[in-house]
């Protein structure tokens, strides 16, 4: 508390405003849901992604990776013209508000909801 003693209460108040903000962008997931993005990777899982912005990607989970504090899901999409070279992006796991299996059976669950 000592750390604090020095500043009013507007300055903690902006303090709290700003620790509150950087939690939101690096709000994680809960544990069942990762389990099920690990799942996909292991198995190279053709999947859907609609992201909480309303965009849609579609490819095979690869993996799972730490940037600038947050998860991200490693995604190989396919290209429309060529369907066998991919490009490879990194989706933030907080940003995917739902996750379909295009072959559901093999994981019991066809569509994962985030929200």
């Amino acid at each position: 508390m000592q750390l604090f003693a020095c500043l009013n209460i507007r300055q903690l108040y902006i303090l709290r405003e700003e620790i509150v903000m950087s939690n939101e962008s690096n709000k994680s997931i809960s544990c069942h849901h990762h389990d099920y993005f690990e799942a996909a990777c292991v198995k190279k899982a053709k999947v859907k992604l609609v992201l909480k912005d309303g965009s849609r990607k579609e490819g095979v989970a690869w993996d799972i990776v730490i940037r600038d504090q947050a998860e991200h899901l490693v995604l190989h999409v396919l290209q429309e013209l060529n369907r066998s070279s991919s490009n490879i992006i990194e989706i933030a796991l907080n940003s995917i508000k739902s996750m379909t299996f295009i072959d559901g059976a093999k994981f019991g669950v066809k569509t994962i909801c985030l929200e």
